[in-house]
């Protein structure tokens, strides 16, 4: 049997604010096999970060969170602060979705790489300077004996990246939680980023959660996938199966919204994602779906397996 590495379940997520608890996260399940790639689909808004987010434990001071998000068998959402800043960045690293807001801008990538190495691994200060030239060379990042001593601004979007992707696979993680790795970087360059990415994760043998918009790299880059609404999973599926034999009417959606063929009139999804302060009563995409009913609009269905490993949130599938 397959060893679990991450296992989610019942993750509720609200905010706290001045007129009480605004729920975000709504209950979250999924698991995540060793060396297999969990892909995290969804529209900006919809909870794919925040998820993500809660597993690094990296959430504001106004969150009120429960459920059990289980790595290697143990509850991080119980552990000290102490306890979870060993396995953040060592166990469990991220590749976060803008590196020019995530890399300190008054310190050298080669510092920033190295303070990486040196928390966890308790190298010197020379040794983990050496391993940063090492790793910037593995993630092909040309004269990394010169550029390691850059500041983030004297890069590109690219090389940023590059630089991101080396500090998350410095202490070599069991897991990898890519959010949005590509964002804002030329065509060319995502595919050079997400082979990087992949490249890496084979020779490692890691597990890795890709956040993504695009269902194109979910199908060329996962293996599992989930489609993320309104802070649910509406669907997940191996991800041939999601693709072949989509069930939910939201996965259906983004499939026809997407350019096929030749001379094909695009079918995009009616309306707009609903606001969280103002959710539909029933099933949340009940205010875009054709096929929702009296039943759709009051009652919220529970996600159920309606074939081997396919589950869906929807009385209509």
């Amino acid at each position: 049997m397959t060893e679990i590495i991450l296992d989610i379940k019942q993750l509720n997520l609200s905010f706290i604010n001045q007129s009480g608890f605004l729920p975000i996260l709504n209950d979250i399940n999924f698991s995540l096999k060793k060396s297999e790639v969990f892909g995290l689909v969804g529209e900006s808004g919809c909870g794919k970060s925040l998820t993500a987010l809660s597993i690094m434990r990296l959430l504001p001071q106004n969150v009120l969170i429960n459920g059990t998000i289980s790595f290697n068998g143990k509850n991080i959402l119980t552990i000290g602060e102490a306890d979870m800043r060993k396995i953040r960045g060592k166990e469990i690293a991220m590749i976060f979705q803008e590196p020019m807001t995530s890399l300190n801008p008054v310190l050298t990538v080669g510092y920033q790489i190295s303070e990486v190495i040196r928390t966890h691994e308790g190298l010197s200060k020379k040794d983990a300077y050496c391993k940063s030239i090492e790793l910037m060379k593995a993630v092909m990042i040309p004269s990394a004996e010169l550029r390691v001593r850059d500041y983030p601004h004297q890069m590109s979007g690219g090389m940023r990246q590059r630089v991101m992707i080396a500090m998350a696979i410095a202490c070599k993680p069991k897991l990898l939680i890519a959010d949005e790795p590509t964002t804002a970087l030329d065509v060319t360059i995502q595919s050079e980023i997400l082979a990087l990415i992949k490249r890496i994760r084979d020779e490692m043998a890691m597990s890795m959660l890709l956040i993504t918009h695009d269902l194109a790299i979910i199908s060329e880059q996962t293996d599992t996938a989930a489609i993320m609404y309104t802070g649910r999973i509406l669907e997940f599926a191996s991800t041939e199966e999601l693709l072949s034999n989509p069930l939910h009417p939201y996965t259906k959606g983004l499939l026809n919204s997407l350019p096929q063929q030749k001379y094909r009139k695009l079918l995009p999804i009616k309306g707009f994602v609903p606001d969280p302060k103002n959710l539909p009563k029933g099933c949340k995409f009940s205010n875009r779906c054709s096929l929702a009913d009296l039943l759709c609009n009051e009652i919220e269905p529970k996600i159920e397996e309606k074939s081997s490993g396919h589950f869906v949130r929807c009385y209509k599938a």
